[in-house]
């Protein structure tokens, strides 16, 4: 019984990961207008990290903007 309900949870991961469309991914633009939030505090200086805690954001989140950032 355990194996039968970690191979269900197994086929539910495999199949939600294909519920996002193949190659979807939003530009840069999008990402900088969507997030103001977080380019207002690491353009004043703030650290990723204290960006993260203030903004409630991911640190995936936070370092995708602050790389975007520096191009």
């Amino acid at each position: 019984m355990k194996h039968e309900y970690h191979f269900f949870i197994w086929v539910y991961l495999v199949n939600s990961e294909q519920l996002r469309k193949d190659g979807f991914k939003k530009d840069a633009q999008s990402l900088l207008t969507e997030h103001k939030e977080v380019v207002k505090l690491l353009k004043q200086g703030y650290s990723a990290r204290k960006t993260m805690k203030l903004t409630d954001k991911s640190s995936g989140t936070v370092q995708k903007i602050k790389k975007l950032l520096e191009q």
